[in-house]
This record gives C-alpha cells, structure tokens and sequence, in this order.
C-alpha cells in the first residue's frame, strides 16, 4: 500500500498507442494543410483507438480507483467548501497560450502529447470521430 501513496510524475502510465495517435493525428494536420480533407479525415479516424480511449476514460471521475488516491500531506491547506472555491475549473486562454509556449503541446509532468480542447471538438464537428461523447464511445 505504501507504493500506491508514492509520489509520481503520472497519474497513471501511458500506453503506447497515445504516441501512436499523436503521430497520425501530426499528419493529418499536415494533410488538412495540404489540402487532403480525405486523408486528413483517414488519419483522424485512424487516431481515434479504443486503446488510448480506455485509458483516458480510466482517469476521468473519483470513482478510478488505482488512479486518484488522498493521503496527508503535512502542512497542507484546508479544503474549501465548494462555494468558496475559484469557480474557474480551466485556464484561461492567455494561461493556455503562456503554457503551449512553455510546454510544448506535452503534458508538463508525463509528457504525453495533448491536443487541444479546441481541435478535438473540430475533429467532433467533422464527424470524423465516432459518438457524442466519451461515454457513447
């Protein structure tokens, strides 16, 4: 148990499909940008694995057990009641850009490449990814 409490740099390690997809959803910008909707929507789809699906899905909610754990911290903060909490849950636009600049498009602690919440609901709104949401995947 004290292994599961450990600090560590992901919340849970990547799978290798993630690096896969990140590469064919490169290509399909290049392919956007070159004029190849067709190619760029193939690449897309291609991208879009149940593998990499699973394992984001296995991180989203309270209820991932093996993922989110709680354990004292000393000196830690209070926990604030939901009211008096920052309402705001993302960064702002300026913080996301001051991030891309700083990060690249990885994540700052695993580095597992990101896509942007802006480029996957245009991948969304293409139709090119299946479902309306995670849960209908």
């Amino acid at each position: 148990m004290s292994d599961f409490l450990a600090p560590r740099t992901c919340l849970r390690e990547s799978v290798p499909e993630i690096f896969h997809a990140a590469d064919l959803l490169d290509r399909a910008v290049g392919a956007h940008l070159a004029g190849d909707r067709t190619g760029a929507a193939r690449l897309i789809s291609d991208a879009d694995m149940p593998e990499v699906r699973e394992w984001v899905e296995s991180l989203w909610g309270s209820t991932s057990r093996g993922v989110h754990r709680v354990r004292e911290a000393e000196n830690s903060p209070p926990t604030l009641d939901k009211g008096d909490r920052d309402p705001r849950r993302a960064a702002t636009p300026e913080q996301e850009g001051t991030l891309i600049e700083r990060d690249g498009h990885r994540c700052r602690f695993c580095g597992i490449p990101v896509v942007r919440k802006g480029i996957r609901k245009a991948a969304c709104r293409s139709r090119v990814v299946r479902g309306r949401g995670h849960v209908d995947r």
